[in-house]
């Protein structure tokens, strides 16, 4: 069974490594439900944690509340990944949603086919929650392939 540990800063890092955590997901503002830390966060975590055999996904979420995102808020995650990529996490956790609480399949499409070009897996996280229980089985299965 791999043990992860959600924390929001580096100086959570080797506590939760010490109590076994083998993937860390590395966000800030977990009082919000967790947003994109910074990348001297990230930089020092992703170092620290490969030194000790543990894997890293950053948080891609430039704000706390929904997971409807704007087109300049879309050109932020999409320049965020670029510069998080550079830091070699192990991959990212996301999630994208259209105003109806469906997936934003085309923002996804972006958003997976980015990560795969840098080497990075895709984790989408608790957005989908929100997805309405009829369409969650049709969601997971269209994650799945993409």
């Amino acid at each position: 069974m791999l043990k992860e540990a959600c924390v929001e800063n580096f100086t959570e890092v080797p506590a939760v490594i010490n109590r076994g955590a083998k993937r860390i997901e590395l966000c800030d503002n977990l009082s919000v439900g967790g947003t994109t830390p910074s990348l001297g966060v990230i930089k020092v975590s992703t170092e620290y944690c490969y030194d000790n055999d543990v894997s890293v996904i950053v948080m891609l979420r430039p704000r706390g509340g929904d997971f409807v995102y704007s087109i300049m808020e879309k050109a932020m995650m999409i320049h965020d990944l670029e510069e998080i990529s550079k830091l070699r996490p192990e991959g990212i956790a996301v999630g994208a949603l259209t105003a109806e609480n469906e997936l934003d399949k085309p923002f996804l499409e972006e958003i997976a086919t980015l990560a795969k070009n840098k080497h990075m897996t895709l984790v989408f996280h608790m957005a989908f929650d929100l997805i309405p229980k009829d369409l969650q089985r049709e969601s997971l299965l269209w994650l799945q392939e993409h």
